[in-house]
Protein backbone atom coordinates (compact mmCIF):
# COMPACT_ATOMS: atom_id res chain seq x y z
CA UNK A 1 0.00 0.00 0.00
CA UNK A 2 2.80 2.25 0.60
CA UNK A 3 4.31 2.11 -2.83
CA UNK A 4 0.55 2.90 -4.09
CA UNK A 5 0.57 6.20 -2.03
CA UNK A 6 4.34 6.66 -2.95
CA UNK A 7 3.50 6.56 -6.95
CA UNK A 8 0.19 8.78 -6.27
CA UNK A 9 2.77 11.24 -5.35
CA UNK A 10 5.02 11.29 -7.57
CA UNK A 11 2.53 11.45 -9.95
CA UNK A 12 0.85 14.29 -8.25
CA UNK A 13 4.24 16.37 -8.20
CA UNK A 14 4.95 15.77 -11.52
CA UNK A 15 1.79 17.31 -12.55
CA UNK A 16 2.43 20.01 -9.90
CA UNK A 17 5.35 20.42 -11.57
CA UNK A 18 4.31 20.60 -14.86
CA UNK A 19 1.72 22.96 -14.25
CA UNK A 20 3.79 25.84 -12.42
CA UNK A 21 6.34 25.36 -15.27
CA UNK A 22 3.96 26.16 -17.53
CA UNK A 23 2.41 29.13 -15.93
CA UNK A 24 6.57 30.67 -14.99
CA UNK A 25 6.88 30.22 -19.11
CA UNK A 26 3.64 31.82 -20.14
CA UNK A 27 4.11 35.17 -17.16
CA UNK A 28 7.67 35.19 -18.67
CA UNK A 29 6.86 34.83 -22.36
CA UNK A 30 4.29 38.00 -21.62
CA UNK A 31 6.50 40.24 -19.93
CA UNK A 32 9.01 39.66 -22.93
CA UNK A 33 6.34 40.45 -25.39
CA UNK A 34 5.63 43.38 -23.87
CA UNK A 35 8.84 44.98 -24.20
CA UNK A 36 8.99 43.54 -27.70
CA UNK A 37 6.02 45.11 -29.22
CA UNK A 38 7.10 48.67 -27.25
CA UNK A 39 10.42 48.29 -29.07
CA UNK A 40 8.64 47.42 -32.24
CA UNK A 41 6.03 50.39 -32.25
CA UNK A 42 8.99 52.76 -31.30
CA UNK A 43 10.50 51.57 -33.90
CA UNK A 44 7.78 51.83 -36.50
CA UNK A 45 7.17 55.93 -35.38
CA UNK A 46 11.36 56.19 -35.89
CA UNK A 47 11.35 57.19 -31.99
CA UNK A 48 15.12 55.17 -32.07
CA UNK A 49 16.19 56.81 -29.07
CA UNK A 50 13.40 55.12 -27.17
CA UNK A 51 13.37 52.05 -28.97
CA UNK A 52 17.38 51.85 -27.94
CA UNK A 53 15.40 52.57 -23.78
CA UNK A 54 13.11 49.85 -24.16
CA UNK A 55 15.79 47.64 -25.78
CA UNK A 56 18.14 47.85 -22.96
CA UNK A 57 15.15 47.48 -20.55
CA UNK A 58 14.61 43.85 -22.21
CA UNK A 59 18.20 43.03 -22.01
CA UNK A 60 17.78 43.62 -18.63
CA UNK A 61 14.45 41.81 -18.12
CA UNK A 62 15.99 39.06 -19.91
CA UNK A 63 19.13 38.25 -17.59
CA UNK A 64 16.09 37.90 -14.43
CA UNK A 65 13.84 35.93 -16.50
CA UNK A 66 17.03 33.75 -18.24
CA UNK A 67 17.62 32.75 -14.41
CA UNK A 68 14.19 31.12 -14.27
CA UNK A 69 13.85 29.75 -16.89
CA UNK A 70 16.76 27.71 -16.78
CA UNK A 71 15.24 25.33 -15.01
CA UNK A 72 12.68 24.38 -17.49
CA UNK A 73 14.14 25.17 -20.37
CA UNK A 74 17.40 23.70 -22.82
CA UNK A 75 20.00 25.92 -23.08
CA UNK A 76 20.68 26.17 -26.13
CA UNK A 77 16.87 27.27 -26.59
CA UNK A 78 17.87 30.24 -23.80
CA UNK A 79 21.22 31.05 -25.86
CA UNK A 80 19.61 31.52 -29.12
CA UNK A 81 17.09 33.69 -27.28
CA UNK A 82 19.76 35.95 -26.04
CA UNK A 83 21.85 35.98 -29.17
CA UNK A 84 18.43 37.38 -30.64
CA UNK A 85 17.69 39.91 -28.09
CA UNK A 86 21.61 40.94 -27.84
CA UNK A 87 21.31 41.68 -31.66
CA UNK A 88 18.25 44.36 -31.27
CA UNK A 89 20.30 47.37 -30.44
CA UNK A 90 22.93 47.01 -32.91
CA UNK A 91 20.05 46.85 -35.52
CA UNK A 92 17.86 49.81 -34.20
CA UNK A 93 21.13 51.70 -34.10
CA UNK A 94 22.40 50.97 -37.86
CA UNK A 95 19.27 49.07 -39.41
CA UNK A 96 22.31 46.43 -39.44
CA UNK A 97 22.52 43.81 -36.51
CA UNK A 98 26.16 43.32 -37.31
Amino acid sequence: MKRIYTSVFIIIFVIALDVYSHHVMLKEKNRLDSYLTGIQQYAQSEDTESAILEAEKLIQVWEHSRKKLAFFVNNRNLDEISDSITKIKPLLRSDSDE
